[in-house]
C-alpha cells in the first residue's frame, strides 16, 4: 500500500530508531518490520466493505488479530501502531 503513514506512526518509527525514508509508506514500514524484527503484518476482509487486521509471524507470540476496520487502510495502521507499541 503506497499510502504514506499518518502522523502518529511516523513518530512512533523515530522514537524507536528506525529508519526509514523521508516520507514512508504503509508498504514501506511492513517490510521494515518483516526485514529486521520478522513481524509479517497484513490485512483481510471479513465482509465486503469491512477489514481485519492482522500481525502475523510474530516470534515466540503466534499471531494477534484485531478489531474489525472499515478499510484496508486503516487496519494496516492498527496493527503498525499495535506492532510500534507493543512489540519493538
Amino acid at each position: 500500500m503506497n499510502t504514506p503513514v499518518n502522523l502518529e506512526i511516523h513518530k512512533l518509527l523515530i522514537s524507536k530508531g528506525i529508519d526509514m525514508p523521508v516520507q514512508p509508506t504503509i508498504a514501506d514500514v511492513v517490510m521494515v518490520l518483516y526485514k529486521k524484527y520478522d513481524i509479517w503484518i497484513y490485512a483481510r476482509p471479513y465482509e465486503t466493505d469491512k477489514w481485519y487486521s492482522i500481525v502475523m509471524d510474530i516470534p515466540d507470540n503466534g499471531s494477534k488479530e484485531f478489531v474489525k476496520h472499515i478499510s484496508p487502510k486503516e487496519a494496516y495502521e492498527a496493527a503498525i501502531i499495535y506492532t510500534l507499541k507493543n512489540l519493538i
